[in-house]
């Protein structure tokens, strides 16, 4: 048995190491990111910040680390170590090791832990590795004291040279190798000999790029720092010739200061954001209007006005700005390219009440309790909601289409629109009709003296999907009802829901694709609508002295895992919402962020972009602008997920994971306990949980510690284990089997339906 571990700095190179033993069947750790990672990672970043403690920053570029070869290893330190590697040291493989850049940082500690372990060291030219952002790019973070400065490619080759003197200070173990990403890509076949020779074991070999090397000789800036020659020197890199220094003379001189002295030095150099000055008015009236109320503006005018869109069973792989083939989403693809879409953003607790609950106080479901559709009661009082806080800040407050939830609490006004249909009604323009109530409302609240809070609850892809024409056909061609086409006869065969379906579905339909397409014609729709919103904006001349968010409640299931039009089940399609965040001046223009985040973490964004600190408010939640500015790589990224709609389940789900358990029988007979490969299989069709129950067993006993934890720090139970009648049957309790699961629920009509899927019942 042999235990492997790659060190080197971030953008190193040491995805391509990783992926090389991952192919040859070496076991890194479970799970893993894109990037050969284990995953979770803030155990290790939390030890990275507990052994800095103990380096002592002598000014310039020079640290001492003597203390770290000879003084006793905290125990919490080990103790962090042990849990991030919790899967690597527990794996009965042969052969197995682990990967992550931040290694690096406590490589004195590691190689005293672990003194067997066969270190690959992995270099990269710095003059390459410097040109792209890494999360061990400011040091700081890991609480490591250095001479911070504005220049980014400054910072990451300060970073590298802290790095290179880690190393070089900490005495070398009995194996030990090191590799340049170079070689590795332009000689790999006698590379992997050599390596194959250290290890003992057979390598693959995977695709390598060659353009990956020497990226700095076609980048603009500067690529090289004097102090990097040493370093440079010791791996064979080549010094480029300079006639003049490209060290700032700071950098070398900077004395040496105390931790709270660098607490206020790292403060003051943190790179000021100015506000874009790229903005253009639509016209020289709306430009004089911007201009004259800010002149008489009070106080409480200055703060920013908010516009949040909250969309109903929004997928965020149905819109074209997240890759979908499909042209359904161009007007909000234009306006995300003013702003920062999120790639990762996720409904842990499905559905729309538990979602919205999330959304609007920044609290999980532990903090909020409310984990059923059809909560019971009010949203707890203890808890404040985003136009409770806002209210306080001086905002006037205006609700559309989201009235009678536990989670809309806290408005000055609510209007209401139509927002629901049937087929003997024809077409639905629903996000129509929200815009003839709106666009009065944001007339009238642009003319008032305070900032405002105007929240929209669209519904347009919420079934029933009626969109009015050209997008009825806009993405079908055929005919609905052809008789050869049987792809519908399960849904209509769907006992709890085929009453519902055939209201609003044509007669006789056939035609799966349809339906679909039906979908995506409603999403089109509402994004031609919601453009209205915009040019509204523009014309009053806020637009971009406006917080906007696009965020969606969760997902839907179309024909996928028999969960027929609708938004049940834990699968991906309703638990991946799209999110963008348009803020000219604090969120950058054309960001795509891929960092993990959910509902929980709006609230505290849209506040800390709004420069309001509320006093004594509580979030489970964490801003995004630290995400958004490059400063963290990601929030949490598994996580507990609930679903309390048609069926009652909670599960846990990581990068590569997703365990799904029932804790009482659904009507679709599915199983008890669900797992997915979500890397192997992303369309999660392939349950693992028989076959795999190790990993179940693994991924239960993370969630079970993880409720545990959030029990005890909130004092509060599970709402998922205490929901009583959640299917909104009084009397009949939990479900005994799947047939009465079946038997029992049913959504009769439209009118019925909004009862049940919109609105809570008290």
């Amino acid at each position: 048995m042999s235990l492997i571990t790659i060190i080197g700095r971030g953008h190193g190179g040491t995805r391509a190491m990783s992926h090389t033993l991952s192919a040859s069947q070496i076991f890194m750790g479970e799970p893993l990111n894109q990037s050969g990672d284990l995953l979770p990672p803030q155990a290790m970043y939390e030890a990275c910040r507990v052994m800095a403690k103990h380096v002592k920053w002598l000014g310039g570029l020079q640290w001492d680390f003597s203390a770290l070869h000879t003084m006793e290893i905290p125990a919490e330190f080990t103790d962090l170590i042990h849990r991030y590697l919790i899967t690597v040291l527990s794996s009965p493989a042969e052969h197995k090791g682990w990967k992550i850049p931040e290694t690096t940082l406590v490589f004195p500690w590691i190689v005293r832990l672990f003194p067997e372990i066969k270190y690959i060291h992995w270099v990269r030219n710095p003059r390459d590795n410097i040109l792209a952002q890494h999360l061990t790019d400011d040091l700081a973070d890991f609480a490591i004291e250095y001479p911070r400065s504005d220049d980014e490619r400054l910072c990451r080759a300060i970073s590298w040279q802290y790095q290179y003197e880690i190393v070089k200070a900490t005495p070398k173990p009995k194996n030990w190798i090191t590799v340049r990403f170079e070689d590795f890509v332009l000689n790999q076949e006698a590379t992997l000999t050599r390596l194959e020779e250290y290890l003992g074991v057979p390598l693959a070999r995977i695709p390598v790029r060659t353009n990956t090397v020497g990226r700095y000789t076609a980048a603009d800036g500067i690529s090289y720092y004097d102090f990097l020659e040493p370093g440079m020197r010791e791996y064979g890199y080549e010094i480029p010739t300079a006639s003049t220094p490209t060290t700032p003379a700071q950098i070398i001189s900077t004395p040496s200061i105390t931790t709270g002295e660098k607490l206020t030095m790292a403060a003051k150099s943190q790179p000021t954001t100015k506000k874009s000055t790229t903005a253009k008015s639509t016209d020289a009236k709306s430009t004089t209007k911007r201009a004259t109320a800010s002149k008489s503006a009070s106080p409480a005018q200055r703060l920013p006005n908010i516009v949040l869109f909250g969309i109903d069973s929004l997928r965020a792989d149905h819109m074209s700005g997240y890759g979908y083939p499909r042209q359904t989403t161009p007007h909000l693809d234009r306006f995300a390219a003013g702003g920062a879409l999120f790639e990762n953003t996720f409904s842990a607790h499905v559905p729309t009440t538990s979602a919205y609950s999330s959304m609007l106080t920044g609290r999980d479901v532990f903090g909020t309790q409310v984990v059923a559709l059809r909560h019971k009661g009010p949203l707890r009082p203890e808890v404040k909601t985003l136009p409770e806080v806002l209210r306080e800040a001086g905002y006037d407050t205006t609700c559309v289409g989201f009235s009678g939830n536990p989670a809309s609490r806290g408005f000055d006004r609510y209007l209401n629109f139509a927002n629901w249909g049937s087929w003997n009604e024809g077409r639905s323009p629903k996000a129509q009709n929200l815009n003839d109530v709106a666009i009065p409302e944001l007339n009238r609240l642009v003319k008032q003296k305070q900032p405002f809070l105007l929240f929209l609850r669209h519904m347009d892809p919420h079934s029933p999907y009626l969109p009015p024409a050209p997008y009825e056909r806009m993405f079908y061609h055929g005919n609905e009802t052809d008789k050869k086409n049987k792809s519908m006869q399960p849904v209509m065969s769907f006992k709890p829901f085929c009453d519902y379906f055939a209201s609003w579905m044509p007669p006789g339909i056939t035609d799966r694709n349809y339906i679909d397409a039906q979908y995506d014609g409603a999403v089109a729709y509402m994004d031609a609508c919601i453009q209205t919103i915009f040019t509204a904006l523009e014309q009053h001349g806020i637009l971009d002295e406006t917080i906007v968010v696009i965020n969606g409640d969760h997902g839907e299931t179309l024909y996928e895992h028999e969960c027929w039009y609708d938004h049940h089940g834990m699968y991906d399609n309703v638990l991946h919402v799209p999110l963008i965040i348009r803020y000219p001046g604090k969120v950058a223009a054309g960001k795509r962020v891929k960092g993990y985040n959910q509902h929980k973490d709006l609230m505290p964004t849209i506040l800390e972009l709004a420069g309001i600190k509320p006093k004594g408010v509580t979030f489970d939640g964490r801003s995004l602008l630290p995400l958004i500015n490059g400063q963290v790589t990601s929030h949490e990224s598994e996580f507990y997920i609930t679903e309390c709609t048609w069926m009652r389940k909670h599960g846990w789900r990581t990068p590569q994971w997703k365990l799904m358990v029932a804790l009482e029988p659904d009507f679709h007979f599915k199983p008890p306990v669900e797992l997915y490969n979500l890397i192997e299989d992303p369309e999660e069709n392939n349950n693992l949980a028989e076959s795999n129950p190790d990993m179940v067993a693994a991924l239960r006993g993370r969630m079970d510690a993880w409720i545990a934890k959030r029990m005890q720090e909130t004092g509060l139970p599970n709402p998922i284990e205490n929901q009583g009648d959640w299917h909104g049957h009084e009397g009949v309790g939990a479900f005994k089997t799947s047939q009465q699961a079946y038997d029992t629920m049913h959504i009769g009509d439209p009118a019925q339906a909004a009862r049940l899927q919109a609105k809570s019942r008290d």
